[in-house]
């Protein structure tokens, strides 16, 4: 369908194209930015929503593919675009993408205010699934702080308001940021039950990239289990000399 609209009617294979936002980022989103960018560039002059949500899909899709600067120039051009058409819903969730992005690109002195503004804006307009978002990424403020029992609250509600509203994905997501910080913290049980539990959505989901890195962590966390272990047999036998 795709290929077919690509060559005969661009503007529908946008909006399909646009529509699979979700499906590029969870399972394939080299060929979602591969699908949407061509579809851009075939319709300068498509209506400007729908312009809007294909630019957010495909920086979604770019930055899941490490290509943060092109990434955010479309996350820009999205926001731009989202705030001309006074969606107030859709152009908060655009200020929050833009300030998320630059979280990842390390501008997070920049960030904070903007996702704390974001949080306010979600909170205010009930919106469940951008609060969500807004406080996983707020969690790596205390995490940067050296604050890991906050930044393991921060991620762990995220992950809660995920699985109220039926979104796996995001709660995948933020189980696994939880185990990575448990394992800063020492805490290796916490650590395995969040792998477990986001192995387990992903899984379902078929969420190919995230499936084979939890599998990886998973037996990181193994070889730090044998470690511990190594080590408590070690002092066993050193107090038994």
């Amino acid at each position: 369908m795709l290929d077919w609209a690509a060559e005969h009617d661009p503007e529908r294979g946008l909006a399909l194209a646009a529509s699979l936002e979700g499906f590029w980022l969870v399972r394939e989103p080299s060929e979602g930015a591969s699908r949407l960018e061509p579809l851009l560039a075939r319709t300068p002059d498509s209506e400007p929503e729908l312009r809007a949500h294909a630019l957010r899909a495909l920086a979604g899709a770019l930055g899941l593919c490490g290509e943060y600067e092109r990434a955010a120039s479309s996350y820009g051009q999205s926001l731009e675009l989202f705030v001309a058409s006074g969606n107030e819903i859709q152009t908060a969730n655009l200020r929050y993408r833009v300030a998320g992005h630059m979280v990842t690109m390390g501008e997070t002195a920049a960030a904070w205010p903007l996702l704390e503004e974001s949080l306010r804006t979600f909170r205010q307009l009930g919106l469940r699934r951008g609060e969500a978002q807004v406080l996983g990424y707020l969690a790596e403020k205390p995490h940067e702080e050296g604050d890991l029992a906050r930044a393991i609250e921060l991620t762990l509600e995220s992950a809660a308001i995920a699985h109220e509203i039926g979104w796996a994905w995001w709660e995948s997501g933020q189980l696994r940021a939880a185990a990575e910080l448990e394992l800063e913290r020492g805490d290796l049980e916490a650590a395995e039950g969040h792998t477990l539990r986001c192995l387990e959505l992903s899984l379902r989901l078929g969420d190919r990239r995230r499936v084979v890195h939890t599998a990886a962590d998973l037996a990181a966390i193994a070889a730090e289990h044998g470690d511990a272990e190594r080590q408590g047999v070690s002092g066993e036998q050193s107090r038994a000399k």
